[in-house]
Formats: C-alpha cells, structure tokens, sequence
C-alpha cells in the first residue's frame, strides 16, 4: 500500500506551502480511474485494488493518495502501483492548487476513488 501525503514546500515568491486544493470532473475523472485500474489488472496478477484520490482541501501532512494492490508477489505489487500512480498523474481528470501562505498556484494533478476485485 502506498500512501501520498502533501509535502511540507517552499517558493521564493509565495512562501510556504499551506495545502493543496484539488479539484476534478468528476465522470470522466472516475472513468479514467476505472480505466488505469483495468489496464493495470491486465499487465499485473492483481487480486485486488483500491485507488483513492483527496478532493478539496488537503493540508500538509495529510493523506492526498492511496494506491493498495494485493498481487501474489511483492515485486508485482510495487511495480504495479508505481505504474498506477504514473498513470493518474499523466491521465487523470484532477488539477491540483497550491495554496501558498502568500498566494496560489496551479499545476496538474492526480487521482478519486476505483475499486476493482478480481
């Protein structure tokens, strides 16, 4: 299981970092969740798998992420949930806002909620 929480940053303009705020369309967010989740129990023996993405407010420190496979082998399950997690950052309907003490910014993002058992 792996478990992304915010970083303590810091930006020479804008301070800090206070929180991150994520943000999503929700279908096709979702969608695209089931989608990696899919391609993931094809590449990999997995027998189970919970994907969870923070919407909203995430403060420093606090969990953002969530990546559980259960596969008959450890290293099947690392690699399985580091491609996952690649995947949500580059597909994933979800942009992310740094919430700095001085100010804000954007950047895309990760991730919502699939389960797939098999």
């Amino acid at each position: 299981m792996f478990v992304g929480r915010t970083r303590g940053e810091h930006h020479a303009d804008y301070g800090d970092l206070v929180a991150l705020v994520y943000e999503c369309y929700e279908a096709m967010a979702a969608s695209t969740l089931e989608e990696i989740a899919k391609e993931a129990a094809d590449r990999w023996p997995i027998r189970t798998l919970r994907l969870w993405h923070a919407m909203g407010r995430v403060a420093v420190g606090e969990a953002s992420l969530l990546v559980a496979t259960c596969t008959p082998h450890r290293s099947e399950g690392l690699a399985a949930t580091a491609w996952i997690i690649d995947q949500l950052k580059l597909r994933a309907e979800i942009w992310k806002c740094h919430d700095w003490a001085n100010g804000i910014s954007w950047s895309t993002g990760s991730s919502l909620q699939a389960k797939v058992t098999a």
